[in-house]
């Protein structure tokens, strides 16, 4: 079961002080296991739940092709709005 839950109203625990400060910044999941994913590994495990391919999903979490995942997290994350905007235009 997948619950989502903004890092602002989880609880602590499981949070913490820091690990509030990190979900600020990135996607942070808590698996069943009690195992935190952050970042491109916690995309990976969401597509996973979603329906994507499991085995392109697991394919993906393997280096070296996890830290590509990684590095195109972090370019999409950090330019959010510039994404926003080219894959979703408003009227002009």
């Amino acid at each position: 079961m997948l619950e989502a839950t903004p890092y602002q109203e989880a609880p602590d625990p499981p949070l913490t002080p820091d690990l509030r400060q990190q979900c600020d910044r990135e996607l942070h999941v808590l698996t069943a296991e009690g195992q935190w994913l952050r970042g491109g590994r916690a995309c990976l495990f969401l597509g996973i739940q979603i329906g994507a391919p499991t085995w392109l999903m697991r394919f993906l979490g393997h280096p070296p092709f996890v830290w590509g995942v990684e590095w195109a997290y972090r370019l999409v994350a950090g330019n959010r709005i510039a994404f926003s905007r080219l894959l979703f235009p408003g009227p002009e």
